[in-house]
């Protein structure tokens, strides 16, 4: 019986020591999945992100038109409306700016 340690590709040395080339064949395999198991992970994790930006993106999109159609006179909720359409905010502070500058 060959009790020689394996070199990498030997193959016949693998399939002569009992146990060895089973044993790394299904540790590669394990390393292989957890490979494609932390790819599937970053992919998960990226799509929730940006489901998550859009949600609040649209939140706000949705918020700024309500401001906009509260202001009053007719003038400032029109240069509100039209701003919103040019530049939709990015965020709240956005937001802020656009409806402070549509009521002056």
């Amino acid at each position: 019986m060959n009790t020689t340690p394996l070199a990498f590709g030997d193959t016949e040395s693998a399939r002569s020591t009992p146990g060895w080339g089973r044993a790394l064949r299904a540790l590669l395999l394990l390393v292989a999945v957890a490979g494609l198991l932390d790819r599937i992970a970053d992919v998960a994790q990226r799509s929730v992100a940006q489901a998550r930006a859009r949600q609040a993106a649209q939140s706000l999109q949705a918020e700024a038109q309500w401001r906009c159609q509260a202001l009053r006179p007719a003038a400032a909720r029109q240069r509100c409306l039209t701003g919103l359409r040019e530049q939709p905010p990015a965020d709240a502070a956005a937001l802020r700016a656009l409806l402070a500058e549509a009521a002056s």
